[in-house]
């Protein structure tokens, strides 16, 4: 799925809950990287978030 993504974008976004530990490793085995913590309102209620970025860079290195 990220591999279809960088086909049309540089940088992927994950937005994963604070506690899902499990995720957030996963998403930084994939060369990514914890950029901000925010406040996201994507239902009626808002919802704290880790947000992490990989690049294109990032993607193929951890791919090695």
């Amino acid at each position: 799925m990220v591999e279809h993504a960088f086909k049309a974008c540089e940088i992927v976004y994950f937005h994963i809950a604070p506690s899902n530990l499990r995720s957030q490793k996963a998403t930084m085995k994939l060369g990514a990287v914890h950029l901000y913590d925010a406040e996201l309102k994507i239902s009626a209620a808002p919802a704290l978030a880790k947000c992490y970025g990989l690049t294109r860079v990032q993607w193929q290195a951890s791919q090695g």
